[in-house]
């Protein structure tokens, strides 16, 4: 593929390069997503022995999370990976629900990969975060429920990062 039709979301060495590479042989599942600059790397691997399970290292460290997490996420200005996880049984709005983390109230869990930092974000009672997602405007980071509010740019949540360590 030529430069020009390269995609936008990828920079670095090789413009319009793979985001993430995902290993469709192995029992591990394996899958790494790469940040747009390719200084930073995020792996998905499956417990072989926990079906459903996996863990997950961004540049060789581990998230320590208690909470399922997705298969795959997504970086945040180069800095940031992002990734959905089970949300709070205790949830008014909670249900089963398909997909791989089998609840429709879901938690985000953010990593810092410049400080090497992990934090997870249960919503509360009153938020509904049924696809949670993240944006960086700034020195804030904005959490919103879905899509329908990432559209109308109504933020649950905005959470400076100055200070994370």
């Amino acid at each position: 593929m030529s430069a020009a039709g390269a995609a936008a979301d990828r920079e670095g060495p090789v413009p319009g390069a793979c985001s993430y590479f995902v290993d469709c042989w192995s029992p591990l599942a394996l899958r790494v997503e790469f940040s747009a600059d390719d200084r930073h790397r995020a792996v998905h691997m499956s417990n072989p022995n926990r079906w459903g399970e996996f863990g997950v290292w961004v540049d060789g460290v581990p998230l320590r999370v208690d909470a399922w997490l997705d298969q795959s996420g997504y970086w945040v200005g180069d800095r940031f990976y992002v990734l959905q996880a089970a949300g709070p049984e205790d949830h008014p709005e909670q249900q089963i629900a398909l997909g791989p983390l089998g609840h429709r109230i879901l938690s985000l869990v953010i990593h810092d990969a410049r400080h090497s930092t992990t934090r997870l974000f249960v919503p509360d009672p009153s938020e509904t975060w049924t696809n949670p997602l993240v944006r960086l405007e700034g020195d804030q980071l904005h959490l919103y429920a879905d899509e329908v509010a990432v559209s109308d740019d109504h933020p649950d949540r905005s959470v400076s990062f100055t200070g994370w360590v």
